[in-house]
């Protein structure tokens, strides 16, 4: 009698279990998914901010080299065409 009373107080206990488990790990889940998405906004608007300046940086530098290569106070030169004889 006593064997049956504990294999009915473990039955109960794992039904329990059964029932409490997923709903715990399921709050459990969405509170991580949650701070991984807060976490991961905050590094991808991190990474913009840097790709931002690096671009930023380099098109100063060759806006800077182009110029630097161009002569002054000349006009660019002029493509000729099949036209011109």
């Amino acid at each position: 009698m006593v064997i049956a009373l504990l294999i009915v107080i473990v039955l109960a206990l794992l039904g329990a279990l059964v029932i409490v488990l997923p709903r715990l790990l399921r709050g459990e889940l969405g509170a991580l998914r949650d701070q991984a998405s807060v976490e991961l906004t905050a590094r991808n608007a991190d990474v913009d901010r840097r790709l931002e300046a690096v671009i930023g940086a380099s098109a100063s530098s060759i806006r800077k080299s182009i110029a630097g290569l161009r002569p002054q106070g000349r006009q660019p030169p002029r493509s000729t065409s099949g036209s011109e004889k």
